[in-house]
């Protein structure tokens, strides 16, 4: 009996583990349903950011649209924009860079937010489908050498005579491929200087947040520990050295230089750079630079096998380049002033060289025999975009584009050819239809998108 009774309170025994059992598959089923909902939850809140991250891109795209939409009467947007489309809040803030607008554009949803940086420049617009404008009044131009214009021409005069320079061929007429249209008189000044004088004035860049330093060597390390709060430093000379390359975006870095700038062989670098100085700049050999702006109150000379994307660079005094490529887009530009005392001799030196973007040369004072400043482009070099001169044009490397200018130039030592094209070859069929053009044009240029920066 004792022993059936101890089998019995066994048996009792079993069916409480059963019943624990059961307890414990209900806690882990209630377990993973919580789970689950936990689970479901979170991809429905997923998928709303998504949601709601996709309706934030929409609407800074929809306000980039309508800023480029719009007509302006001004080259450059100065002040922050403000949209509503639907609950999304879009700010856009306008910056002029360099020569192009770049407008920083930020939506705002429900905690969820948007930024994107877009790059504008301006569709080409007339006259700037022809392969050549002269602006000089009362014009009378000579055709010599192996001339060859495909494209129409417009001037104030259509009297294009034939001329023989000695040691030269003769042209072959019809010396293009187009029309040559004849107005009365055409703007020799159509770049606004307020678009590029602005550049020159270092003061109006300053930042409330700034440091000084007598030398500044610009290089890897003591870019990476810079003080992030400080985008702006004054020095007194400023190297840049060795390689310098950022996948994160940073506001732009701008260096003042009172002294002398100076950029080492072979140095790399693709930040957001922007550097003003007051004296010289020498860019050595085998540099290579992206996203950089240069303004020089004096000369700036860019030395061999270097390249450049995305680059503008600005000086008073004079540019020198010598085998080099320049990738779209890319903008160099001389800015020379003419006074009573002095000629303007600032000229815009091109050899042996590749340009894709464009070539400015602007002058305060035109049609003086004072002012000598120039354009030239060698025959080893080849420019794709336009060149733009406000005095003289010396061309013999191939444009494909377009030319505009006040004269065109040949020199044969001891004698200048003013407004001959000799052996001058211009296509303007094979200017990228995307080319866009920097800002500033009184021609009413229709904003385009350069290029659009997705931070978040």
């Amino acid at each position: 009996m004792k022993i059936y009774k101890l089998y019995s309170g066994k048996s009792g025994d079993e069916s409480g583990y059963v019943l624990s059992s059961v307890l414990i598959v209900g806690v882990l089923l209630t377990s993973f349903l919580m789970s689950l909902f936990v689970i479901i939850i979170a991809v429905q809140n997923s998928a709303l950011k998504r949601l709601n991250k996709k309706r934030i891109d929409l609407a800074c795209q929809s306000a980039i649209q309508k800023i480029i939409s719009e007509d302006r009467t001004e080259s450059f947007i100065k002040e922050n924009l403000f949209f509503k489309f639907d609950s999304i809040t879009v700010e856009a803030n306008c910056i002029q860079k360099g020569l192009f607008q770049e407008i920083h554009v930020t939506g705002k949803y429900k905690g969820d937010s948007s930024q994107v940086i877009y790059l504008l420049g301006g569709k080409p617009s007339e006259p700037f489908s022809n392969a050549l404008i002269q602006s000089r009044g009362n014009l009378r131009s000579t055709v010599a050498g192996n001339t060859f214009i495909n494209g129409s021409i417009l001037a104030t005069s259509k009297k294009f005579s034939v001329g023989r320079i000695t040691g030269l061929g003769r042209t072959t007429m019809p010396f293009y491929k187009g029309t040559i249209t004849s107005l009365d008189s055409i703007l020799s000044q159509p770049l606004t200087d307020s678009s590029y004088i602005r550049l020159y004035d270092f003061e109006s860049h300053h930042s409330k947040i700034t440091t000084s330093l007598d030398y500044y060597l610009l290089n890897e390390p003591n870019y990476s520990n810079r003080d992030k709060e400080v985008n702006e430093i004054n020095v007194y000379e400023l190297e840049l050295d060795g390689k310098i390359n950022s996948q994160e975006y940073s506001p732009a870095y701008r260096i003042f230089v009172k002294g002398i700038t100076k950029i080492n062989e072979a140095a790399n670098s693709n930040i957001d750079l922007e550097i003003f100085s007051d004296s010289t700049v020498t860019i050595e050999e085998y540099v290579n630079l992206e996203n950089c702006i240069i303004v020089s109150m004096d000369k700036i000379y860019i030395n061999k096998n270097s390249s450049f994307r995305n680059v503008q660079f600005f000086s008073k005094k004079g540019i020198t380049i010598d085998g080099c490529e320049f990738f779209y887009p890319s903008i160099i530009s001389v800015n020379g002033e003419l006074n009573e005392s002095t000629r303007d001799t600032s000229n815009l030196i091109i050899t042996n060289s590749i340009i894709n973007g464009m070539l400015i040369l602007t002058s305060n004072v035109i049609g003086l025999d004072a002012n000598k400043s120039k354009i030239s482009v060698d025959k080893k070099s080849l420019v794709h975009g336009i060149i733009y001169s406000e005095n003289y044009l010396e061309l013999h490397g191939k444009l494909n584009g377009t030319a505009y200018t006040y004269n065109t130039y040949y020199y044969k030592k001891p004698t200048e050819y003013i407004n001959w094209l000799v052996n001058i070859s211009i296509d303007r069929s094979k200017l990228d239809k995307y080319f866009l053009l920097p800002l500033g044009f009184k021609q009413n240029l229709k904003l385009k998108i350069l290029g659009a920066e997705w931070l978040h």
